[in-house]
């Protein structure tokens, strides 16, 4: 009887185990598309300013898009796993 409860303790395991790392590959996924989100408005938003010059706007939202290419390679990385 003992053996048995044992048995079915660590079979269950790896399901629970991979309930958790899916769930864990679900929210990473929705925190990496709401910094994608944010760093989106944040373009729309210094597009907006009228302090910057037109090479400072270029620069931030070349950076922001570098930031965004990573976070999507990081993204699509994180589905491959």
């Amino acid at each position: 009887v003992r053996a048995s409860s044992t048995t079915s303790a660590s079979s269950s395991v790896p399901t629970a185990l991979q309930k958790r790392i899916n769930t864990a590959k679900e929210r990473a996924g929705q925190e990496i598309q709401r910094r994608i989100d944010s760093l989106n408005n944040l373009t729309i938003r210094i597009q907006e300013m009228i302090k910057l010059s037109a090479e400072q706007k270029s620069a931030l939202r070349a950076s922001i898009n570098a930031q965004i290419t990573l976070l999507n390679d990081l993204k699509n990385k994180k589905t491959k796993l």
